[in-house]
């Protein structure tokens, strides 16, 4: 998406904003957790850089580098906060526990966001209906409500032109090939 973008977000800009947005979590969840789950969540892009649907990596090797990353990291680093982080950011992969959902929830969240802006940005001249289909993904009710938010904005921007939207952008926007490369990366 960045590619495409004449200003794209930067991994900080990205987890800095999920951290602000996990501000918002429930209140049954662990707030400070969240936030600091989706600040650390990619620290090890910092070193094998963000990988996304189209670079022809596997979710499966991803996960390996970053995972081997996060090893190299933790080994080099010192002070108390080091396993925290590591702990954290296991936590947030294997997206098992509400903060871990939530905090997933959020970075698609935020993926949706900067589509839209990217989209504004561009003056209606980039469609890119091909990200809403991370909404599909969402599990919390919090990261339902929020992503109809964001599409029913998209849709009042896009009022009057031809684009993909709705189930078409979800699933019928996408190539059968770029819809598996989603769901692969996306889960």
């Amino acid at each position: 998406m960045g590619s495409q973008a004449t200003s794209p977000e930067s991994v900080a800009d990205h987890s800095y904003r999920m951290g602000m947005v996990a501000m918002f979590a429930p209140q049954e969840l662990d707030q400070t957790k969240c936030m600091k789950m989706c600040l650390v969540h990619d620290i090890a892009e910092s070193v094998v850089g963000d990988i996304t649907p189209f670079s022809g990596v596997s979710r499966i090797e991803k996960g390996r580098r970053e995972a081997s990353t996060i090893a190299y990291i933790a080994n080099r680093w010192s002070g108390p906060y080091t396993a925290e982080i590591e702990k954290l950011w296991h936590e947030f992969e294997a997206g098992e526990t509400p903060e871990a959902q939530f905090a997933q929830d959020i970075d698609k969240i935020e993926l949706l966001l900067q589509a839209v802006e990217y989209e504004r940005e561009s003056k209606k001249e980039k469609d890119l209906g091909e990200f809403m289909g991370v909404a599909r993904k969402l599990r919390t009710e919090a990261g339902k409500a929020w992503a109809n938010e964001i599409l029913g904005d998209r849709e009042r921007f896009w009022q009057g032109r031809q684009h993909l939207r709705g189930e078409h952008a979800q699933q019928g926007g996408l190539s059968e090939e770029m819809t598996k490369a989603h769901d692969a990366y996306y889960g």
